[in-house]
């Protein structure tokens, strides 16, 4: 599967790959494709923890 997250202009949608986990224990191929307010607002959130797990790894040295 393509790992890349992608942007349909004409649709004004991002198409994310993610693997899912089943019920059963394994895992399946499937997309995200989240509003754009969605990804405004997780954008910010991965900005965040990028934020904080480097903070985290400062302080640790």
């Amino acid at each position: 599967m393509r790992r890349d997250a992608l942007h349909d202009h004409r649709a004004q949608q991002a198409v994310l790959p993610v693997t899912a986990p089943d019920e059963d224990g394994g895992t399946r191929e499937t997309v995200l494709v989240p509003t754009p307010a969605q990804v405004e607002a997780y954008s910010l959130q991965w900005a965040q923890l990028v934020d904080a797990r480097q903070s985290a790894l400062q302080r640790a040295r």
